[in-house]
């Protein structure tokens, strides 16, 4: 494998550097306030404190300084296939650490002290930025939003630009990070809760259609006979009719949705799971007259007074046995 026509002219982004220092120094300064203040009872971050949620953080801010500060940004105005790589990252690997941390909290511990108080006051005092906010960030909307901007950057034309004019390149990534950071958030169902989490099923559902505009866009340039971007640069391989574009088009199909698919298999074994965590119910319960008979009927005889009943005209569950449960773990 060669790269032919590559000019190598990367230089260090002192900017953007400064801009992730300063989100780790945030972040920093949040977690050192919020963690004693959590432990004393007050309610600054909601979870209680946990060692990986900084690692995870930290993963995802080198991810991001990965794709932003390193030759990888320099190769993707050179080769397709490595800004296949950054795009890949922004919409999958990057915002996945970034929100499995769950932030929020702890960035909004890190703030002054008096912009914590206004923000908290924006419930109530700003109704209608309120809810033009809950509005903007349904699920839906925010599916028709990632969509949008991942297969805009995709023409031809807009592609083009960003190959040419820099700032265009860095609107680009900074757009898709945004759109895949909120499609994130509601997978996820993180911090800030401006919205009642979907149900478990729901949830993997939009995590699965989340790989679909991703892959599609692998699957058009895999199988396109005619180069679609003139970049300065191509890859050959020796012996092997495969282009730039069609390598980009082989990661997208492959790994585009990996992050997208695992995310969905592991919120269904989540959802299965929760039914092993239920408490056991005695065969007593469940195997009486009184359960086997239709809503809105007693038993004839030895009918249970009406005052242990409740409104449903069940009797509150029994709670099993230590011999049953031990029978019961046992198993």
């Amino acid at each position: 494998m060669e790269a032919v026509n590559l000019s190598w002219e990367w230089h260090m982004r002192w900017g953007s550097a400064a801009v992730l220092l300063l989100i780790l120094f945030w972040y920093r300064r949040g977690w050192r306030h919020g963690e004693p203040e959590a432990a004393s009872g007050r309610d600054t971050i909601p979870h209680s404190p946990q060692p990986v949620r900084p690692v995870l953080f930290g993963m995802g801010l080198f991810l991001l300084a990965l794709v932003w500060l390193s030759p990888l940004y320099f190769l993707a105005t050179q080769l397709f296939a490595a800004r296949t790589v950054q795009r890949i990252l922004l919409v999958g690997l990057i915002p996945f650490f970034l929100l499995l941390s769950n932030p929020a909290p702890v960035l909004f511990a890190g703030l002054p002290v008096r912009w914590q108080e206004g923000m908290r006051g924006w419930e109530h005092g700003r109704p209608r930025f309120w809810q033009f906010l809950h509005s903007a960030t349904r699920p839906s909307v925010i599916w028709v939003l990632f969509v949008s901007v991942v297969w805009l950057w995709y023409d031809p034309k807009l592609h083009g630009l960003t190959l040419r004019y820099d700032g265009l390149h860095q609107v680009e990534m900074a757009l898709l990070l945004l759109a895949a950071l909120l499609y994130w958030w509601h997978i996820l169902a993180v911090a800030p809760w401006l919205h009642t989490p979907m149900h478990p099923v729901i949830r993997i559902l939009y995590a699965v259609i989340g790989s679909g505009p991703v892959k599609f866009v692998g699957f058009v340039l895999l199988f396109s006979a005619q180069p679609v971007y003139n970049y300065p640069a191509a890859i050959q391989f020796d012996g092997l009719h495969v282009s730039d574009q069609g390598l980009a088009g082989i990661l997208i199909w492959t790994v585009g949705g990996v992050v997208y698919t695992w995310t969905a298999v592991y919120l269904t074994r989540q959802w299965i799971g929760l039914d092993d965590d239920k408490p056991y119910l005695p065969h007593t319960y469940w195997s009486n007259e009184e359960a086997m008979l239709a809503p809105g009927f007693r038993p004839n005889d030895k009918s249970t007074p009406m005052k242990n009943m409740n409104r449903n005209g069940r009797v509150p569950r029994p709670q099993p046995s230590l011999q049953e449960q031990q029978a019961h773990d046992a198993l």
